[in-house]
């Protein structure tokens, strides 16, 4: 790489540190190399370690320096610790010289809330902060206990509920959101549970909607 390379790739990642959207440099062999702030802030992370790309595929052939890159969206398989989910991504592909090249990956989000809500559920994954609480459904002419709802309750830090109407609308469209729906399962296993020791019969439904209202 030459003086005025370096420099230029200074440049690019000057200009992207503080970036709103969130930014990977990928090289094939070497895996993820750098990260903006954004980025660290939606990973919560500022070590590349705890990050993995799954390979990206050239849309074409060898590059050399002076042609033009290519750029494609791309559901991007990431490793972010324990949790493997992909990513909707666009991938920009940068020539270095005439045999290499690197990826300029961009993480795609509608607004700074879409990111928000990304780092929020993938802090509730990570950290069993999914919960589900029940609702009885009783038959009004009998008075005959007729089903349970198990409803998706999302908990901040300090243990708060998050309404449901800020995170999942802005991630339901994710891959992530189905890890959601699956540790949710997880958690129904409980009230089957329960069904089995008091020998009650009655059926579950499961509610992830963004949109549930608990009745007193």
């Amino acid at each position: 790489m030459t003086v005025i390379e370096e420099q230029q790739a200074k440049y690019l990642i000057k200009s992207l540190e503080h970036h709103p959207s969130p930014y990977l440099i990928f090289h094939k062999d070497e895996g993820i190399e750098w990260m903006n702030k954004s980025a660290q802030y939606v990973f919560d992370t500022s070590d590349i370690k705890s990050l993995n790309i799954a390979p990206i595929i050239s849309l074409g052939t060898s590059k050399k320096i002076e042609e033009i890159g290519s750029s494609f969206q791309s559901d991007v398989e990431l490793t972010l610790r324990e949790i493997k989910f992909f990513l909707r991504s666009r991938v920009h592909e940068i020539p270095l010289n005439q045999d290499e090249s690197f990826f300029l990956v961009e993480a795609l989000a509608q607004s700074e809330a879409a990111l928000k809500a990304l780092k929020n559920t993938i802090a509730c994954l990570e950290n069993d902060r999914i919960d589900m609480a029940y609702q009885k459904q009783y038959d009004l002419k009998t008075g005959k206990l007729e089903s349970v709802e198990s409803l998706l309750r999302l908990k901040d830090e300090e243990g708060n509920i998050i309404p449901n109407d800020q995170l999942i609308p802005l991630v339901e469209g994710e891959s992530l959101f189905s890890l959601v729906v699956l540790a949710s399962m997880e958690k129904l296993k409980d009230i089957f549970i329960f069904k089995k020791e008091k020998n009650l019969d009655f059926t579950v439904f499961l509610n992830v909607s963004a949109y549930t209202v608990m009745q007193e």
